[in-house]
């Protein structure tokens, strides 16, 4: 190593390029080694693939086009029909399965009656 003058306040030497040109042609030539390689595995397999199923999609005779647009015309008015109906659900007497002796009450004649059966086996358990 050669000393340092006092005076020299910047490295007086170059990079030497041919290392970093060799470096960088090798890191290149891999790269493309490496894009080649996995490009022929993936056509290798794909063509195993199509070979093996056919060459269509297994769902491509499913496939059918949308009817429409899905779209709601009215929000507003849909969901004010939907929240009647929810109500009205929880607001009246019905039959849900009349042999097996299932009813439909009104939500708050449901809970008053699940707060007193509440209440009785907390009676009973308590004696």
């Amino acid at each position: 190593m050669s000393a340092r003058k006092d005076n020299e306040l910047y490295e007086t030497k170059d990079i030497k390029a041919r290392p970093l040109l060799i470096f960088v042609s090798g890191l290149t030539i891999m790269c493309i080694c490496v894009f080649l390689t996995v490009h022929s595995l993936q056509k290798s397999i794909t063509r195993d693939l199509v070979q093996e199923r056919g060459a269509d999609h297994p769902m491509a005779g499913q496939r059918t086009a949308p009817r429409g647009p899905l779209l709601q015309a009215h929000p507003t008015r849909e969901i004010e029909e939907l929240m009647v109906v929810e109500e009205n659900t929880l607001s009246t007497f019905a039959w849900i399965d009349s042999q097996a002796g299932i009813v439909r009450l009104p939500i708050e004649l449901a809970m008053q009656v699940y707060l007193e059966r509440q209440s009785d086996a907390q009676q009973g358990a308590g004696e």
